[in-house]
């Protein structure tokens, strides 16, 4: 069974799995004997069936990347390159956790190769909850049909992620920082009043500091309108995935006006499988709102523009 300290720091790392695999291992793990209708009822189960932190460690879901972001977030450093029984062994060392140095390097433990062909794109329902980290996107084979797919999974984790750090929002506060971006990322600010001024920011720290601000010091709230006619989705040869989205700017009971916000995300090199946003544009115009924002020709001919095929 898992120490209290091995219990809490797993909880850690599986809050970091995506839907589809967090679901996954839990199915693994309990043979599919237990069902759980959330992601809290899944991890539990997952913690208490698990026979050890390292077996709970080598499962397959259990992705290199998942472990060495916990350890970036636990201020531990570790090589790069490091393979995965190099991290589970440092997580492991990290905990006071016994290891198995015998096994160590064996691969992944053989009861998670059940759940090997699981290792796809999320379902649509999976897709309807949200995702833990902004980066960690699901293994998405980038043709066109999955671009909308990449699009919504990423906005279903961004805006409550940024909205929780706004005091109203009522949802627990979750961390957002410059870990979501590549250093050199770039954000335009444009809001539209009595008067048009325009901010731009570079540099993760700035960025990320920046879009905190909004939420955290002028309490805006923004609601996406993740629809059809609200998201547009994009990518060019090179890696350059653009997002676009709108929707309505809100402070307490107040709805503000509208936004047009652009993503531009490129794949983490460090990390199999995840993301981070290179750069982003947010246009804030304040006015009535009549009915459901929808993005306009200038503002998907802007994103042409970004985004040559």
């Amino acid at each position: 069974m898992l120490t209290e300290r091995e219990h809490e720091e797993c909880k850690k790392i599986l809050y970091k799995l995506v839907d589809c695999d967090l679901c996954a291992l839990c199915d693994t793990v309990t043979k599919k004997q237990i069902k759980a209708d959330s992601k809290h009822e899944a991890i539990s189960a997952i913690l208490k069936y698990s026979e050890s932190a390292f077996e709970l460690l080598r499962r397959k879901k259990m992705a290199r990347g998942y472990l060495f972001g916990y350890l970036a977030d636990s201020g531990i450093v570790i090589s790069v390159d490091a393979e995965k029984h190099q991290i589970i062994q440092r997580i492991l060392e990290f905990w006071g956790s016994e290891t198995d140095q015998d096994n160590l390097e064996l691969g992944e433990s053989s009861s998670s190769s059940s759940s090997s062909s699981l290792n796809v794109v999320c379902t649509a329902n999976e897709r309807e909850s949200v995702i833990s980290q902004p980066h960690r996107v699901a293994e998405v084979d980038l043709q066109s049909k999955q671009l909308n797919s990449l699009a919504e999974t990423f906005l279903k984790w961004f805006y409550p992620l940024l909205n929780s750090n706004n005091p109203n929002f009522g949802q627990p506060t979750q961390e957002f920082g410059p870990h979501h971006f590549f250093d050199d990322a770039t954000l335009h600010l444009s809001y539209k009043t009595s008067e048009s001024n325009s901010e731009s920011f570079k540099g993760s720290d700035l960025v990320s500091q920046r879009l905190l601000a909004l939420v955290k010091e002028e309490m805006i709230l923004f609601n996406p309108n993740i629809s059809e006619d609200g998201v547009k989705c994009l990518s060019n040869p090179h890696g350059l995935v653009c997002i676009m989205t709108c929707g309505t700017v809100h402070r307490g009971n107040s709805c503000l006006g509208i936004f047009e916000q652009m993503f531009g995300l490129v794949r983490d090199p460090h990390f199999e499988n995840n993301w981070k946003i290179k750069v982003s544009k947010l246009r804030m115009i304040s006015g009535d709102v009549a009915e459901n924002p929808r993005l306009c020709d200038t503002a998907l001919a802007e994103m042409n523009a970004l985004v040559p095929t």
